[in-house]
């Protein structure tokens, strides 16, 4: 509870030094109801198997200024029997027990957002749904999401950064990151400062940033099956897990340095250390350090190049897109319960491109260790640290208006590659698209998510067609 009054002390606080310096924007007042039906799959059934429900939702959103809010009032139903005419799905709209965090955990989700202002604006607040939530170098923290069990269960998070230059004290500012309000389970945030940028003279080192990362993860065990239904690990691992569950905690600190920033190109250098304290009864802390460059070609390029010093058992990005399927077995390695990898270094590269301002995009990400990738029956894969694969990520988005009535948009990510023919393999795999067809106020969205669930060993899939129809 303490950590909710600090919340809302600390946004009204920052809400109200908003007001004072005249940082809140005036615009026009902007509604607009989103009428969505169609039918949707859920793994409600015995053993997980899928129920389809029809659905009807209301998503109002609201706009004034820099303020924005919607929220998702969907019902999803299907056919009874007997005298139950109609069989609504429960999980909806009634917690899973009494329990005032259950309570939360429901009715908090139906915020689809709440925002004040953008990323990169002095003071930016996004409470809900998070797809991409990084600190500083994303060394610790890089693409964390907490929409990883949409639509079965929609997490409340909350993003809030707060630049010092809202107070007229450029010096320093933080970044921070709460994956589910409800619970305070994922949590981090970076301090940074800018110690060269009151110099007298110009030079680069002006824009030097230098941060420092505190992430924790303070109920690794928030979802009971991680620890009780891991496929691949043995008995005494298992209870190695559930005898005594810790916080896990990391840190460490990174520097950021712009060198030139162009119409041809923008380079940026930057390095981090990070440290991974061990749990349970592995006292041992495994320590990374990383390298890299980043920035943009000709404005349409993006491009990002690491190499990676990685000691033993250390995890890079800890707290990745996935991390919330995959908790359970990186809590394993920091626990001792499972070997680790040896230490190694490793490697990153990104790129993509943006073209028409964003009307396309494309972007790619690859990182695996140097050396050897260890080899053998598919279901061990998991039994080894993600690190020592290759992991590959892609998404794709086309806007509307290139192509008539038609947008898009498609993610691909793949742990636990061995080969080039293995690229495509459904274990270690989460993926998903949704393309939409505009005709006059509405919109046909056919979708479908399909992801590995390691903690059962089955994949969860979510298909939807939905019909939206806006009245603005």
């Amino acid at each position: 509870m303490k950590y909710r009054k600090i919340l809302a002390v600390s946004l009204m606080v920052l809400l109200g030094l908003t007001a004072l310096n005249g940082q809140e924007e005036e615009g026009a007042f902007a509604f607009n109801m989103g009428i969505g039906l169609g039918v949707q799959t859920f793994n409600d059934g015995p053993d997980d198997t899928e129920i389809s429900y029809q659905k009807i939702g209301l998503i109002p959103e609201f706009a004034i200024g820099k303020w924005g809010v919607a929220l998702d009032l969907s019902f999803h139903f299907r056919s009874g029997t007997g005298n139950e005419f109609i069989l609504f799905r429960q999980q909806d709209w009634v917690p899973d027990d009494n329990s005032f965090n259950s309570w939360l955990q429901l009715y908090l989700s139906k915020f689809v957002y709440l925002r004040y202002g953008h990323k990169g604006d002095p003071l930016y607040a996004h409470f809900g749904s998070i797809a991409n939530a990084t600190l500083g170098t994303g060394f610790i923290m890089g693409g964390y999401a907490n929409t990883m069990f949409v639509p079965d269960q929609r997490l409340l998070g909350l993003a809030l950064d707060v630049d010092g230059a809202l107070v007229n004290f450029p010096l320093v500012g933080f970044e921070s990151i709460v994956g589910n309000l409800a619970a305070w389970d994922v949590v981090g945030t970076r301090v940074y400062f800018r110690p060269f940028l009151l110099a007298s003279d110009n030079t680069i080192l002006q824009n030097m940033q230098a941060g420092i990362t505190v992430a924790a993860d303070r109920d690794p065990a928030y979802r009971e099956e991680f620890f009780t239904e891991l496929p691949y690990y043995s008995s005494d691992a298992k209870g190695n897990l559930t005898s005594s569950v810790e916080d896990v905690l990391l840190y460490g600190a990174d520097i950021i340095q712009p060198l030139v920033s162009t119409d041809i190109l923008n380079l940026a250098v930057f390095a981090a250390y990070a440290a991974q304290p061990g749990t349970g009864s592995n006292n041992k802390t495994a320590t990374g350090e990383m390298i890299g460059v980043g920035g943009r070609l000709i404005k349409v390029i993006p491009y990002t190049a690491q190499i990676r010093f990685l000691g033993e058992n250390f995890i890079p990005t800890f707290f990745d897109t996935t991390y919330d399927l995959y908790r359970g077995y990186k809590y394993a390695i920091l626990s001792g319960a499972e070997e680790g990898a040896a230490a190694s270094v490793g490697w990153l590269a990104a790129s993509g491109f943006s073209l028409m301002e964003d009307m396309i995009a494309f972007n790619i990400m690859v990182e695996g260790p140097f050396g050897g990738i260890p080899t053998g029956d598919e279901d061990l894969k998991l039994t080894y640290a993600a690190s020592e694969f290759p992991h590959l990520a892609m998404s794709f988005n086309l806007g509307e208006g290139l192509i008539p009535n038609i947008s898009l948009s498609a993610y691909y990510d793949k742990k636990y590659i061995v080969s080039l023919s293995d690229t495509f393999h459904p274990v270690g795999a989460v993926i998903g698209a949704a393309i939409n067809y505009r005709t006059g106020p509405a919109v046909i969205t056919m979708g479908y998510d399909f992801r590995y669930n390691p903690a059962t060993d089955k994949f969860d899939t979510s298909a939807r067609l939905m019909t939206t129809i806006s009245t603005n």
